[in-house]
């Protein structure tokens, strides 16, 4: 079998209490051609030396700072243009994947070899009161959303039989990186919904929306 490089991207911005956590996650999955790829988006707080440390331990972890905040949209693309892997998979700073994250996603993208899909995880959310509840990706059972289907369901919320289950978020999304690309990345006058806007455009270009079955992401509330 094949195992092309896989870019883990990681945003991180103010997470000195999480960013640790996360990327030791990215540091036992077990796919075995790796790259991380953490930016930080000019933190204020120790964020950045806990990075740093880490990467000085670590040679599959590249640490790029921005000097200026770009919000979330600039920092994914950001990874985007500096990533050297076919595949990027994001990592949000204040989550945890299992270790079989990127196989379990991979092996969406083996099945779908003739379509562009974007791939995301299930997964359980957890909140500070200990709640916990489970959130099955989009596509992850049922009929698979593809096309104008994501326009019935962010415009109007009907989902035509389609399974939806936790919709786009890019915390759980891989993508093959040229088509990012060739989608325009996300859009920076944006500091939310940003990964909305990306599904949108890539349903107009035919896209297929697919998630694992395995819940491979832990997935915290914390305060953004």
């Amino acid at each position: 079998m094949d195992y092309p490089l896989i870019t883990i991207g990681i945003t991180c911005f103010n997470a000195e209490d999480t960013i640790e956590r996360c990327i030791h996650s990215a540091l036992v999955q077990d796919w075995p051609n790796v790259e991380i790829l953490v930016v930080d988006d000019c933190s204020k707080d120790s964020s950045p030396t806990l990075i740093e440390k880490l990467a000085a331990k670590n040679s599959s972890i590249r640490f790029i700072r921005h000097e200026k905040n770009k919000g979330c949209a600039g920092s994914r693309n950001t990874i985007i243009h500096a990533a050297r892997g076919e595949y990027i998979a994001f990592f949000d700073d204040d989550d945890v994947s299992l270790c079989k994250r990127l196989t379990e996603q991979f092996r969406i993208f083996t099945i779908n070899q003739n379509e562009r899909i974007l791939c995301y995880s299930s997964g359980i959310k957890k909140y500070n009161n200990d709640y916990a509840i489970e959130r099955p990706a989009v596509g992850s059972q049922g009929t698979v959303p593809a096309g104008d289907d994501i326009f019935f369901y962010v415009f109007t919320g009907e989902t035509q039989g389609k399974f939806w289950g936790d919709g786009t978020p890019t915390a759980t999304m891989m993508a093959k990186t040229r088509d990012l690309i060739e989608l325009g990345c996300f859009d920076e006058s944006l500091r939310r919904v940003e990964d909305v806007d990306l599904a949108i455009r890539a349903g107009m270009n035919g896209f297929k929306f697919q998630g694992t079955a395995e819940k491979v992401v832990e997935r915290y509330d914390s305060p953004g």
